[in-house]
Formats: C-alpha cells, sequence, structure tokens
C-alpha cells in the first residue's frame, strides 16, 4: 500500500511537472 502510494506520488510530480513546463512553452509562444 506504501509502495503504491509512492508510485501515485511520483506520477504525480511528473505530470505536474510536465504540465508546468507546457504552460511556461505557451507563455514565451505569447511573448
Amino acid at each position: 500500500m506504501w509502495t503504491r502510494l509512492q508510485m501515485a506520488g511520483s506520477v504525480w510530480l511528473s505530470v505536474i511537472s510536465v504540465g508546468e513546463k507546457d504552460r511556461l512553452s505557451h507563455q514565451d509562444r505569447l511573448l
């Protein structure tokens, strides 16, 4: 159960980091 939570947390972090990169790239294009 704990390992499953760790896996979910790592996946969420990767998804959030990718989303931030996409958002920043979009902002750069707008500028």
